[in-house]
């Protein structure tokens, strides 16, 4: 491209979207200027006073997982005042143009309009395909199914924390099936030398099997561990 040229404009990217409604008791909608307490985020939209979206953002693309934080965040805990509120993931799609962003039609989105699920106030709530698409294993209890006015008919899942696991941060299945673990004898006798030293940097491309090499190595010297996310 000349130094006369310019970038394109007017691109229009479909993303996919974790989406999240919100409900105070018996239906209602949330307090006003409750989703103020959500970070200023190039990965999170506002939708309205009761609705937000996690994107896919660089560093972060666990939508949904993010969307199960945020909820929290925003539900508080039992006692408070915000305990009150329920929430539900769900996925969906948007078109996003710089700041604008606009959810395709989603036949749950538009039931939900008209009709709340009959869920526990304080508890977060994904549909299953959500549940599915989470990154980390979480504790997962089957809810009463919603039924849309509109015949749509929704299995949901409430979720509880995540469950320590000597599985990798990323989910290790793909197209429902699950990836075998290669055994590299010669890096972890290289990694268990290396463990005695001061520090270490373990480097790989995505997906190698970095985590899960340094995981299993501090398992098998029973040491203790902070796991940190750096970018």
């Amino acid at each position: 491209m000349s130094e006369t040229e310019s970038a394109p404009t007017g691109l229009r990217p479909r993303l996919p979207i974790a989406a999240v409604q919100l409900w105070a008791a018996g239906g209602g909608p949330p307090p006003a200027g409750m989703l103020a307490g959500l970070p200023a985020s190039a990965g999170i939209r506002v939708l309205g006073e009761d609705r937000f979206a996690v994107l896919p953002a660089a560093g972060d693309p666990a939508i949904f997982d993010t969307a199960v934080h945020w909820c929290r965040r925003l539900l508080g805990t039992p006692g408070e005042q915000s305990s009150a509120l329920s929430a539900l993931v769900a996925p969906g799609e948007a078109v996003v143009s710089g700041e604008s962003i606009e959810p395709l039609p989603d036949p749950l989105a538009n039931d939900l309009v008209e009709q709340a699920p009959a869920v526990e106030a304080g508890r977060v709530y994904l549909t299953a395909w959500a549940a599915k698409m989470l990154e980390r294993a979480h504790t997962l209890e089957a809810g009463a199914p919603y039924h849309g006015p509109s015949g749509t008919a929704v299995p949901l899942m409430e979720v509880g924390r995540p469950i320590p696991s000597p599985e990798p941060w990323r989910n290790p299945e793909i197209f429902n099936r699950r990836v075998e673990t290669v055994t590299r004898q010669e890096d972890e006798l290289r990694l268990r030398t290396a463990l005695g030293g001061v520090g270490l940097r373990l480097e790989g491309p995505p997906g190698c099997g970095k985590s899960r090499l340094l995981r299993g190595s501090l398992d098998e010297r029973r040491a203790p561990r902070i796991w940190l996310r750096a970018q």
